[in-house]
């Protein structure tokens, strides 16, 4: 029995995530599922030029479309500072609603961290003023080179 890549595990993790959810995992937003799993990280652009076939294009607009759905199912996110996009971890139990990433600005690597210290803090800072947070995502920016591949708080 052949054993699953890393890509078809995540996009068969997505593909029950959505069935159970009752979500509408289209054969297009799979294909854009799949096309990040693929990168650590990837921008709408890319992403349409590596669907587009020399006799099918796919338009950034049904890239982005995409997206949206992929982003409020929670199974990617967006990372503001460089304008790409990254798989979620839907493995983890949903219980934080802080995303934290960090960017290795010598080699682009990213890394997540889920901590249960910091989703509590932030939700009682931003409780203390009447805030009411659903979701955040903190980017950090530095040197990486030496941090593990998922870190975990």
């Amino acid at each position: 029995m052949k054993k699953k890549s890393r890509e078809e595990s995540l996009l068969s993790g997505a593909r029950e995530f959505c069935s159970t959810k009752g979500l509408n995992f289209t054969p297009m937003r799979q294909r854009v599922y799949l096309e990040i799993a693929r990168h650590e990280s990837i921008g709408a652009y890319e992403a349409a030029h590596n669907l587009s076939s020399s006799n099918k294009q796919i338009n950034a607009v049904s890239v982005y479309r995409a997206l949206e759905f992929l982003i409020s199912a929670d199974l990617v996110y967006k990372i503001n500072s460089n304008k790409k996009y990254a798989i979620s971890n839907i493995a983890e139990p949903k219980q934080h609603n802080i995303n934290l990433v960090l960017i290795c600005k010598n080699t682009g690597s990213i890394s997540q961290i889920h901590s249960v210290e910091l989703d509590k803090y932030i939700k009682n800072l931003t409780q203390s003023i009447g805030f009411d947070m659903t979701r955040a995502i903190l980017e950090i920016e530095g040197d990486g080179r030496s941090v593990r591949r998922e870190a975990r708080g």
